[in-house]
């Protein structure tokens, strides 16, 4: 009797572990990939540095020190027709600073891209890359030098923006189309929001060679088309002014100044395009 009773108990207490593991969904690791990289700078000098603070801003001028411009981490999921990838940024350019700087997920077909190529389709949404040109896409592990031209740095600072892109390729030909705010994570005013509900157009086509040959020759036509923003001015009242120029006390006439009432001008939106072309 006691011999069944320990039976029982022993089957009750194993089945609602068993319960609770085949419940729990298994992780397939194999499909995530984490990488990573770090740049440390000493500036020893530089000629523009000096032992002050802005006047307006309050930042330090100076220059020569050790700095840390960017340390990532990015995780990149593939599930076969869905793709998905998270970075994140930390530097202490303007103090320390930690935020997210790609978080995008993807569709596309086939699910495996061909050997040494790209997806026929791809469709991305999130906080991406610009499709414009051909550094602002590259990948900063790749990139012969530490920084991106300075033509890529006034037109998107910060290169990342968020929207929906489309891109894929076959075999020598790629494009990418993207729907973006236009104000990349770089931009002083509004740095990844959208001042206005216009959207900016952005699209690259090009051309390579084979991807699999160690030396590749590259070609490609960017555009850049959206609506700026000029900030309006808030309403103000009539205005009554006196003005004792002779400070005698005197209550003249012509000593008083009225300033009209300024009606609120709204804020308006100015179109602009950027053509360009990057052959590398």
């Amino acid at each position: 009797m006691s011999g069944r009773f320990a039976l029982l108990v022993g089957v009750a207490l194993a089945m609602p572990s068993l319960a609770q593991a085949q419940s729990i969904p298994q992780i397939d690791w194999s499909a995530v990939r984490v990488s990573g990289y770090a740049q440390a700078d000493w500036v020893v000098f530089r000629q523009s540095s000096q032992d002050e603070v802005n006047p307006s801003t309050r930042e330090p001028l100076n220059e020569d020190r050790f700095v840390i411009p960017s340390a990532r981490i990015r995780a990149n999921v593939d599930h076969g027709l869905v793709t998905g990838m998270v970075e994140i940024d930390a530097n202490t350019l303007r103090g320390g600073q930690v935020r997210p700087i790609d978080a995008e997920v993807s569709l596309r077909w086939p699910a495996r891209a061909p050997v040494a190529g790209e997806a026929y389709f791809q469709a991305t949404l999130g906080l991406f890359r610009t499709p414009f040109g051909f550094d602002t896409q590259e990948v900063a592990q790749r990139r012969p030098f530490l920084g991106r031209s300075l033509f890529s740095d006034a037109l998107f600072p910060g290169a990342y923006d968020l929207g929906l892109a489309l891109r894929g390729g076959y075999r020598f030909f790629n494009y990418s189309l993207g729907i973006l705010n236009g104000d990349p994570i770089g931009e002083r005013a509004f740095p990844g929001r959208d001042p206005n509900q216009s959207k900016d157009l952005v699209f690259r086509i090009g051309v390579e060679s084979n991807r699999a040959s160690p030396f590749r020759v590259e070609a490609g036509f960017s555009g850049l088309t959206g609506a700026g923003l000029h900030v309006g001015t808030p309403p103000t009242k009539d205005v009554f002014v006196w003005r004792d120029v002779n400070e005698d006390g005197t209550w003249i006439r012509r000593r008083f100044r009225s300033s009209g009432a300024r009606r609120p001008r709204r804020r308006s939106a100015f179109r602009g395009s950027r053509w360009a072309r990057i052959c590398v």
